[in-house]
């Protein structure tokens, strides 16, 4: 949403539920709407193109190989070590970007709009799937704050439970323990490097 937020002159609300459908459909197992206002759907395409960005950034790369070997070195099995490091490295970096005011202040417009789904949140996923996504949305916004992202208790907590959906990568509670130490030691670092991520991804997709 905050690279969206930078990539349109006037960003409405509608095109940062845009960039935000992708993920959020994603987790409610719908499909984003094959076809949507222009701004919703050049929100859509700013998160894809934002994703690209990031996922080939070297700073990514190398962070992602790095935890995924210490999160096998301490005992974590290979699927769920690679499936955490992802989640986690995103998650944190979420939690240290929303930390700054302005970013704070863009990601609130959306999520607002999701708590109380209107024909803009609806807009999100087909005529088909608007009951069951009233529901996940009713719980997505009362059990997640975003901005709790920057503590790396609940951003690991939070990727096990991301994690937990696909069976083949659910952690075991020895597992979730390691995650959270191997949290608690990159978070710092992480933290440190956000702005210069946060600008480097909004140089590439602007």
């Amino acid at each position: 949403m905050v690279v969206a937020r930078h990539a349109a002159p006037e960003p409405t609300t509608r095109l940062l539920l845009g960039a935000a459908a992708p993920d959020l459909a994603g987790m409610a197992r719908a499909t984003v709407a094959p076809a949507g206002r222009p701004d919703f759907s050049a929100g859509v395409a700013t998160h894809h193109r934002t994703d690209a960005v990031f996922h080939e950034l070297a700073w990514f790369r190398g962070h992602n190989r790095r935890l995924v070997g210490e999160l096998s070195e301490r005992g974590v099995r290979r699927g769920p070590a690679r499936g955490a490091a992802h989640v986690l490295i995103e998650l944190l970096l979420d939690g240290a970007v929303l930390a700054r005011a302005e970013h704070a202040a863009t990601f609130a417009r959306p999520w607002a709009a999701l708590a109380e789904p209107d024909a803009d949140a609806l807009a999100m996923v087909p005529t088909e799937d608007h009951e069951r996504w009233v529901d996940f949305l009713g719980q997505l916004t009362a059990r997640l704050e975003p901005s709790a992202y920057g503590d790396p208790g609940y951003a690991a907590d939070r990727t096990a439970g991301t994690l937990a959906r696909r069976p083949r990568l659910a952690m075991t509670e020895d597992e979730q323990s390691v995650l959270r130490e191997v949290a608690d030691e990159v978070h710092p670092e992480i933290a440190a490097d956000a702005a210069g991520v946060l600008a480097t991804v909004i140089g590439a997709v602007t």
